[in-house]
Parts: structure tokens; C-alpha cells; sequence
């Protein structure tokens, strides 16, 4: 169905390849919405359990392992423009879509349960 209209390009009279195939970029970019929003929750949950550890050099250890989700989510991001799959612009939407979600999720579920988390059970 869809193969005729992507074979012979019907409605496009431009010669310029690189206009024609920029057209067929995504907005927001998937990818990025995807990795940033399930990076950026386990960033967000990580933080969550190291502000509720006590002890202090455990907590640092944590603050700092939880920014591997987020730039494993920026890194999916960023190939996106490096691979020239997508335009900066659909990164950025796709990734504020994703930041957005999983930020309300995370409220979300942080307010469903009154004494916090799963994780409590665990930071003794």
C-alpha cells in the first residue's frame, strides 16, 4: 500500500536528494523519547534511593552511578544526529516526550505508595 507512494515519490518535483530524504525524517525522534525516558527513570530512581541511604559515602557512590542511564539515554540521542537519521530538532522533542513521561510516571508511582518505594526495604 504505502510501497507505491515511497517508490516513485508522487507529489515531490525537486531534484534535490538531500531535501527529498530529509522530508522523511521523524518527528519526534522515537529512539531518543524511548532511551530518554527509561534512562531518565532509573536516573531519577537511583537519586531517590541515595537521598534516603544513610549512609553519606554510599549515597555519593550512587549520585554518581545514576548518571550512566542518562548518558547511556543522551548517547542513544546524540547518534541519532550523528547517523543523520534525524533533524536536532526531532532529538529534542523526542527526548523532552520521553523526560516528561517518565517524570510523571515517577511521581506518580512515588505517590502511590505513602512510605516510598520499593527500595526502603533495603536501605536499613
Amino acid at each position: 500500500m504505502y510501497s507505491d507512494v515511497i517508490k516513485d515519490n508522487q507529489g515531490c518535483n525537486g531534484d534535490n536528494l538531500e531535501v527529498l530524504n530529509s522530508g522523511r525524517r521523524s518527528f519526534p525522534s522515537g529512539h531518543a523519547g524511548i532511551a530518554m525516558a527509561g534512562s531518565f527513570f532509573m536516573t531519577l530512581y537511583f537519586l531517590y534511593v541515595a537521598k534516603r541511604l544513610k549512609r553519606p559515602w554510599l549515597s555519593q557512590i550512587i549520585f554518581f552511578v545514576a548518571m550512566v542511564p542518562f548518558s547511556y539515554g543522551l548517547w542513544v540521542s546524540l547518534t541519532r544526529v550523528i547517523d543523520n537519521v534525524h533533524h536536532p530538532a526531532d532529538i529534542v522533542g523526542g527526548a523532552l516526550l520521553g523526560i516528561t513521561v517518565s517524570s510523571l510516571y515517577y511521581v506518580w508511582t512515588i505517590s502511590l505508595e505513602p512510605n516510598g518505594l520499593d527500595a526502603d526495604k533495603y536501605l536499613g
